[in-house]
């Protein structure tokens, strides 16, 4: 069995969410990415693996980041528009590239976005106290607990 070359997670600068195109150059690139929810309309701090900031409210993996999130219908958008803020003022993503979408090792770099998902989610569940907002919500799980968080995000009182 060959081993494969992981990329470290590193993720880029916030953009806010109508600027969300990656400027990709070259081949498209798989990783994994943050929503992030900021009522004052500025980015949050850079994101790290050993950072994640307050404000994210999503984490996601795809194979190419150029189409997702970056356009088309994305579900983790729709329920964040119908629970925190229907508008897009105040949502931004950050991208970590993690392989040439691609590439050689191609399934196998899937499973090493898949598990930097859930590790990133289990993170921010082990800095913050909860997971991120809108990761397990929809499915009518940890309702109560869910339901603080995003009043919290939107700055609804108590």
């Amino acid at each position: 069995m060959s081993r494969i070359t992981v990329r470290p997670i590193r993720f880029g600068d916030w953009r806010r969410w109508d600027k969300r195109r990656m400027d990709s150059v070259g081949p498209s690139q798989g990783g994994v990415y943050l929503l992030a929810h900021c009522r004052s309309g500025s980015a949050p701090v850079t994101a790290t693996v050993d950072s994640l900031p307050r404000e994210v409210v999503y984490v996601g993996n795809t194979k190419d980041l150029d189409t997702r999130p970056g356009i088309g219908s994305h579900d983790g958008v729709k329920r964040y528009r119908q629970d925190i803020d229907s508008t897009d003022e105040r949502l931004f993503v950050a991208f970590a590239p993690l392989y040439e979408s691609l590439c050689e090792d191609y399934a196998m770099q899937r499973v090493y976005a898949e598990y930097a998902e859930a590790m990133l989610v289990w993170r921010f569940t082990e800095q913050h106290g909860h997971p991120p907002a809108l990761h397990y919500g929809h499915k009518g799980h940890n309702r109560e607990q869910v339901g603080a968080v995003i009043r919290a995000l939107r700055g609804d009182a108590p």
